[in-house]
């Protein structure tokens, strides 16, 4: 998580889309399996960032 945007400045548009879907599937995973109501949220509002800066604003 720490690294994600740094490398997300290297990735081209369709692997941060991939990696963006995989990312939000592991936490909605990782928040129903524990029960966590508000982990997705706050795990996933950082893809909406990564999104931002690789497709440029």
């Amino acid at each position: 998580m720490a690294l994600a945007p740094a490398t997300a400045l290297h990735l081209t548009e369709a692997l941060a889309a991939t990696g963006v879907l995989l990312g939000s599937l592991f936490h909605l995973g990782c928040a129903v399996v524990m029960g966590l109501n508000c982990f997705v949220w706050a795990f996933v509002a950082l893809y909406s960032a990564i999104t931002y800066v690789v497709l440029g604003g």
